[in-house]
């Protein structure tokens, strides 16, 4: 990552040596190999599980909420990363300072992205995997294959190809942020369908899930797994744990009122909490909020 930007993340990353946390996982591959990153650089472990309706602990398994770290994941408060936007309009500030977010940080430059305008099409349009590497200061792997799975997770490469010229130009400044920019000329070499048959070859758009207490994913990750593990050192195994629900959360997707000043709080319920939200779209968001 480059200088100017890996001085705007968040303080506590400058320290993690000295600390011990504990991750959320979510519900899909860009979260469960973001996780093996940290696991592998910080001995982070998976302790939590979160499905946006619950979030799930290890078996008696306690810990405080500022010991956690979620993947993946845009919580209004508490330490996380994510690839999300999460700032409705211009007028709403950025709540969760502790968030290692491309778009957040973009808002320290003065460079306000939000769901409710056209500057929405400037987001950060990579997945977490790519700016955990560039934060833990881990290099591409070296095979094409290798290279283009990370791409192709969370469809990361789906912008390159766009016809929008405001997708095409987010990419490309944000490889060069992240210190990746050899990804461009790679993606040159090849084209949309090549990612596809990529997606579909490792099962890249597996969701994973809670059964009997356990950890689970939708298809079968071993290839996937020895793959990444021989490329780039890193273990995706899902822990053996059993798991349990210590919170449950209530769910909204709405739709973001057009052409208004907003705060986070004003497009749902007023009296509610939130835990969680993501702009999923220009004028949708996703929020998990307590009950």
């Amino acid at each position: 990552m480059v200088e100017e930007y890996r001085n705007l993340l968040p303080t506590y990353i400058r320290n993690l040596e000295k600390q011990q946390l504990n991750l959320i996982a979510s519900n899909d591959l860009d979260s469960i190999i973001s996780c093996a990153l940290w696991e592998e650089k910080y001995n982070f472990r998976i302790k939590h599980f979160f499905d946006f309706r619950n979030l799930w602990t290890c078996k008696d398994f306690k810990d405080d909420p500022e010991d956690r770290f979620g993947v993946d994941l845009s919580l209004t408060e508490g330490k996380c990363i994510s690839n999300h936007v999460t700032q409705i309009s211009y007028m709403d500030e950025i709540v969760n300072e502790q968030d290692v977010n491309m778009n957040n940080i973009e808002w320290k430059e003065g460079r306000i992205i939000h769901g409710s305008g056209i500057c929405y099409f400037g987001k950060y349009n990579l997945n977490t995997i790519l700016l955990s590497m560039s934060v833990l200061d881990v290099p591409l792997p070296k095979d094409d294959e290798s290279k283009s799975i990370i791409l192709a997770i969370d469809s990361a490469f789906q912008a390159f190809y766009s016809k929008h010229p405001n997708d095409v130009r987010a990419i490309y400044r944000y490889l060069k942020i992240l210190g990746f920019e050899e990804l461009i000329d790679f993606m040159k070499q090849k084209d949309e369908q090549y990612f596809k048959n990529i997606t579909e070859k490792y099962g890249l758009k597996s969701k994973i899930f809670i059964k009997n207490g356990k950890l689970t994913s939708s298809k079968n990750l071993t290839g996937l797994r020895n793959k990444l593990k021989l490329s780039m050192g890193i273990d995706i195994k899902l822990p053996q744990q059993e798991f349990e629900v210590t919170q449950h959360f209530g769910v909204q997707a709405v739709e973001i009122p057009r052409n208004i000043f907003l705060t986070k709080q004003e497009p749902i319920d007023r009296g509610v909490k939130l835990y969680s939200l993501a702009i999923t779209g220009r004028y949708y968001m996703k929020t998990s909020y307590y009950i």
